[in-house]
């Protein structure tokens, strides 16, 4: 009996540490909310059990409250791979060497714009009738919420810093459409898919045609590539078996109209394609003009 008990005990032990020795880690993945917190928590949610069933790997979601948190997140190896708009992602590369997986596409491009808006009674027509006004960025390192927007306007002999009557960080993209049609501020800038008024911000944002008709664009920035699946280069290394099977997946998932739906809503997103990195030099520069720094 006591022999049976013995074998018994073994093998229990043995069948626990192969369990354990077998377990696949979760992967932690990082997301930025571009409109509010809690509806792109519940989304993210939603994207990462999807693909948690396709991989046969437990994926969390963890949404930042910003960009900076997101970075922090990587760095401290709290977040595995992330979500990144282009800013974010060659901030990262100056923290934490990256390996880009996957990059935005938007209307079956793989770049989108920024435009500078404001209201259609404000008796703001152009660049030059800013002169005195509030300017409202959604985030200090935001790339269509201030880097390119602000870059143009530079481009044109424009500082910023003496040009505005203020200068207000808004927030969310969302919340920059509504500080424009709230009259919190006098033109804001945020994201467009195209350069004909039909597709970007206040068009998704804003529910009521009434509303929309009262926001117009004054200016359009030149083209930014893509947000960017980003994985840290040390991750990636350790686990790229893992790696590869998540972008296959996200990819595929992308395909269904479950994937479609999902990161629509989480990042205005259309579709995925392989990444390019030379698209991000753009990127460099405006942000090298903008914030004095060389992210390379």
């Amino acid at each position: 009996m006591n022999q049976l008990r013995f074998g018994l005990l073994i093998l229990s032990t043995l069948t626990l540490f192969s369990c354990g020795f077998n377990k696949v880690d979760p992967i932690t993945f990082g997301f930025i909310p571009a409109s509010e917190i809690e509806e792109v928590e519940i989304v993210a949610d939603s994207l990462c059990k999807e693909l948690s069933n396709q991989t046969g790997i437990e994926i969390r979601a963890f949404v930042a409250p910003d960009y900076s948190s997101l970075i922090e997140a990587m760095r401290t190896r709290h977040v595995d791979i992330a979500w990144l708009a282009p800013m974010s992602f060659i901030e990262a590369e100056v923290e934490i060497k990256q390996t880009p997986l996957l990059t935005s596409v938007r209307q079956g491009k793989p770049f989108f714009y920024s435009a500078i808006f404001t209201r259609t009674d404000s008796g703001i027509k152009t660049v030059e009738d800013l002169k005195g006004k509030r300017i409202g960025w959604t985030d200090p390192t935001s790339t269509a919420g201030r880097i390119f927007p602000e870059y143009e306007l530079r481009k044109l002999g424009i500082n910023p810093v003496t040009y505005f009557r203020e200068i207000k960080y808004v927030g969310g993209h969302d919340r920059a459409v509504k500080a424009v049609l709230n009259g919190d501020v006098d033109a804001a800038a945020s994201f467009s898919n195209d350069t004909i008024n039909v597709d970007n911000a206040w068009h998704q944002f804003l529910k009521e045609k009434d509303q929309i008709e009262k926001i117009r664009p004054i200016l359009y920035t030149r083209p930014i590539p893509g947000d960017v699946i980003s994985i840290s280069t040390q991750v990636y290394n350790i686990r790229q078996h893992d790696a590869e099977k998540l972008k296959k997946a996200i990819v595929e998932l992308s395909l269904t109209p479950t994937g479609k739906r999902l990161i629509k809503k989480l990042n205005r997103t259309d579709a995925l394609a392989p990444v390019q990195p030379e698209m991000y030099e753009t990127v460099r520069e405006a942000a090298k003009y903008v914030l004095g720094q060389n992210y390379r």
